[in-house]
């Protein structure tokens, strides 16, 4: 039990996180920069450069040969992972909405990874999980999932990995902007996130959570 007034009032000041990313986050590629503020202008929420910057330094770690992206988006993620590999990989990134795919071409037009192997395909994430952990003649090769699309796929998306165990998932958003500690908040994303998180809570693998963005939890499978 956690001793009384332990959690009280917030170390952080207002504004601090926009701070941390504008002045002590250095961006890799300077496109990112660009990207940042097309998705800003669009409102289209995005993998802040602090929770970047993480991710980057798992990837730069781990090294792995291949990565799968679930959840393309704006394709701020890809480029924080391409920017972290130092050797010949493949990057898998899954997105469902053709227009993203496009805007990230565009931007791997303008700094392409030439050392990389880097592919968006168009599918549904947990069809595209679904598909590969039914079919025994699968092969499952990446070794570095990282987890970014609809949160309400979460505990299923988790289920499916304790399957297939890749290295690695790092799964984005955990935290839900506090709503998973909130118990009036009850629309099916916030009921997943809760749930995703009782499920790995109780599970044997190993995790590490970093309160970075909106929140990132690294698990080892292996």
């Amino acid at each position: 039990m956690s001793p009384p007034g332990k959690y009280g009032t917030s170390i952080f000041l207002n504004g601090l996180e926009a701070r941390i990313d504008s002045e002590l986050v250095s961006r890799p590629v300077d496109i990112l920069f660009q990207m940042e503020q097309d998705a800003s202008a669009l409102g289209v929420p995005v993998l802040t450069p602090a929770s970047g910057a993480v991710l980057r330094f798992l990837v730069e770690c781990e090294q792995p040969e291949e990565i799968l992206e679930l959840g393309t988006g704006y394709g701020i993620s890809l480029f924080w992972m391409a920017s972290g590999l130092n050797r010949a990989s493949k990057i898998v990134s899954l997105e469902r909405e053709s227009d993203y795919i496009a805007r990230v071409r565009s931007y791997l037009e303008k700094h392409p990874f030439s050392d990389l192997d880097i592919r968006l395909l168009k599918v549904h994430c947990l069809r595209y999980l679904e598909e590969a952990s039914e079919n025994p003649n699968a092969k499952w090769s990446a070794k570095f999932v990282f987890v970014d699309c609809d949160k309400v796929l979460y505990p299923k998306i988790f289920r499916i990995l304790k399957r297939m165990r890749p290295d690695t998932a790092v799964f984005d958003n955990v935290l839900w902007h506090g709503r998973i500690f909130d118990p009036d908040r009850q629309a099916p994303s916030d009921k997943a996130v809760r749930e995703f998180w009782e499920e790995v809570k109780n599970s044997n693998f190993s995790y590490t959570l970093f309160p970075v963005g909106d929140g990132l939890l690294r698990i080892r499978f292996r």
